[in-house]
């Protein structure tokens, strides 16, 4: 697909968007995350539905028809009905969220088949609220994997969850054609707005932060100790941090611990004791409840729930 082509597609598809926003996704099949060990291969059938891939972790290659796909972690790919594919994870973990939903709008879906498209983090946010809406509309058919039939849904679900779950989805699919839309134009122009300016100084600091704590995971560090190392005022770096993230400062850097020891674990090099070290717990019983707590399950439970994904695949198929 020429990039000349793609924009001539976007130029017709504006005129009459607004007509077919509300028909991007007739039905939603499946909704499933999938926590990969790595240096793994696994081959999905042809199915009917469009098939929506979005890296939360890590990165892997989709080979397809033909090609192959390089995607890492913010990366989306729209795979196309009656399809079969083949991913394989590198040398770390992976995370990955897959949607299977029908369309009739294939006019704005042609746009984003067989394109890596990296959403802003934003955007990203959107595949979060669509695991929470599931996880409280349709019942788990296998960790994290939910087949979204009328007949399945739980009978106390919230109002609207549905309908939210719908909208997201929608909403994903016209920022991921969006995105791809300003890819085949000419860049803007920066802009040397003062708030942008600040803006992005405060962001800056953001990263730093989280890349600090990420560098230092085997540490438990006080807000009084991460912001001397910014040299800003505890107060400052609480309001700012979760304006940015929508996190407490303490709570991300738990939450980091606690994905890393996910990776760490299913890769498989190190054992609980070890994890537990390297994450900065005195203890493996303070690791194993913190980990429980986080995730639901003890480290063991978690370490054989990974090695069930390809019978979790076989059940999509």
């Amino acid at each position: 697909m020429t990039k000349k082509w793609r924009r001539k597609m976007a130029k017709n598809m504006a005129s009459s968007f607004n007509f077919c926003a509300n028909n991007v996704v007739q039905m939603i099949t499946n909704i499933a995350f999938y926590e990969f060990i790595s240096l793994q291969s696994y081959t999905i059938h042809p199915v009917d539905s469009y098939s929506l891939l979005f890296i939360d972790y890590g990165k892997l290659s989709v080979c397809m028809q033909g090609e192959t796909f390089h995607l890492k972690e913010g990366h989306v790919f729209l795979i196309p009905p009656q399809t079969e594919y083949t991913f394989e994870t590198k040398e770390s973990a992976v995370n990955v969220l897959l949607i299977r939903f029908v369309s009739d709008n294939s006019a704005l879906l042609t746009l984003l088949i067989n394109q890596t498209i990296a959403l802003a983090v934003s955007h990203r946010n959107l595949f979060a609220h669509i695991m929470t809406e599931a996880k409280s509309t349709f019942p788990q058919v296998a960790t994290n994997v939910f087949q979204t039939t009328e007949r399945n849904r739980m009978k106390d679900s919230p109002i609207g969850a549905e309908t939210l779950i719908y909208t997201y989805l929608a909403q994903l699919i016209v920022f991921m054609a969006r995105t791809q839309q300003s890819l085949d134009n000419e860049p803007l122009q920066s802009s040397t707005s003062i708030s942008l300016i600040k803006k992005h100084f405060e962001k800056k600091e953001i990263d730093d932060i989280i890349g600090y704590m990420e560098e230092n995971l085997d540490k438990n560090f006080s807000i009084a100790e991460l912001s001397e190392y910014l040299f800003v005022s505890p107060s400052y770096l609480k309001k700012n941090f979760k304006k940015e993230t929508g996190y407490s400062v303490i709570h991300f850097y738990r939450v980091l611990k606690m994905e890393r020891a996910k990776q760490w674990i299913r890769e498989n090099q190190m054992n609980f004791t070890e994890v537990a070290c390297r994450l900065g717990y005195d203890t493996l019983h303070h690791f194993s409840n913190s980990f429980k707590k986080y995730t639901g399950l003890s480290p063991t439970a978690y370490k054989h729930s990974i090695h069930t994904i390809e019978s979790k695949l076989e059940d999509l198929t």
